[in-house]
């Protein structure tokens, strides 16, 4: 729930800014201003926008209406996920689902094995080339 909330909020955050940058009608002076600033000045408004993003997030997070909904979000997802599980095991043979399970464990670790060697190629990328 918080990932997907922390998402929204990058998203608004990132949109926001450049919605500011390319504004038709006050982008130019609001870009005129960033280049007169700098970069300084963009990172300042940047960090402004996310305290104040920030405190918006916290201020919803206090509403007694949001905080009930969360928990009732909880609560329903808690209880379609115990159905689910009733719902598997009362319509999927024993037989089944051990083929299910030890598939969906070799799928974890395959790609567990990629995300591996992705990191790797990564790491080797940022690594400074030797030069002969």
């Amino acid at each position: 729930m918080f990932k997907v909330l922390k998402s929204m909020i990058a998203g608004i955050f990132t949109g926001a800014i450049l919605g500011v940058l390319f504004a038709p009608k006050k982008g130019s002076e609001t870009r005129k201003k960033i280049k007169d600033e700098g970069i300084d000045g963009l990172k300042d408004t940047a960090k402004d926008m996310g305290t104040d993003i920030q405190s918006t997030y916290n201020n919803i997070l206090k509403d007694e209406n949001v905080k009930s909904g969360i928990n009732k979000a909880k609560e329903l997802g808690n209880k379609a996920s115990v159905k689910a599980k009733e719902l598997y095991k009362e319509n999927i043979p024993s037989k089944d689902r051990k083929k299910i399970e030890k598939t969906l464990s070799n799928t974890k670790k395959t790609i567990e094995k990629g995300i591996q060697k992705a990191a790797d190629v990564v790491d080797n990328l940022s690594k400074p080339k030797k030069k002969n």
